[in-house]
C-alpha cells in the first residue's frame, strides 16, 4: 500500500503556519512557504521552517528546502508493473466519504 498526493491546494507565494504543542510544555512552530510549482516537471518547491519554542523563546530552529515530485495515476501503475507488482488497484481518499486527496494504491508482488 502506498499513497500518492497531488498539489491540489498549492498556492505559489502562500505562507501557512501551524503550532504543535508537546507534552513537555514546548511547542513546535511550523511554517511552510510555497515557493514554486512546475506542472510539466510535476514538482513543487517549498521552504519549511521548524522552531522549537520553550517559555516563549526559540530554542532551536531548522530550515529546509523541500521538493515534492508527484506521479500521475497511470504513470504510477506502469511504474509498479515495471518492478513486478500485480493486482494493482487504487481508490481515492480515506474513509467512507473519500473526500481526502490521496490516491491509495494497493498491489502485491508474487
Amino acid at each position: 500500500m502506498v499513497d500518492l498526493i497531488f498539489p491540489d491546494d498549492f498556492t505559489k507565494g502562500e505562507t501557512t503556519m501551524r503550532k504543535y504543542p508537546l507534552p513537555d510544555g514546548t511547542t513546535i512552530l511550523y511554517t511552510n512557504f510555497s515557493a514554486d510549482i512546475d506542472w510539466p516537471g510535476q514538482k513543487t518547491s517549498s521552504i519549511l521552517r521548524y522552531e522549537l519554542v520553550k517559555n516563549g523563546a526559540v530554542q532551536r530552529n531548522e530550515i529546509s528546502d523541500f521538493v515534492l515530485y508527484w506521479y500521475g495515476i497511470e504513470e504510477f501503475e506502469c511504474l509498479l508493473q515495471s518492478v513486478g507488482f500485480v493486482d494493482i488497484c487504487h481508490e481515492t481518499g480515506y474513509g467512507a466519504d473519500g473526500v481526502d486527496s490521496p490516491i491509495i494504491f494497493i498491489a502485491t508482488k508474487p
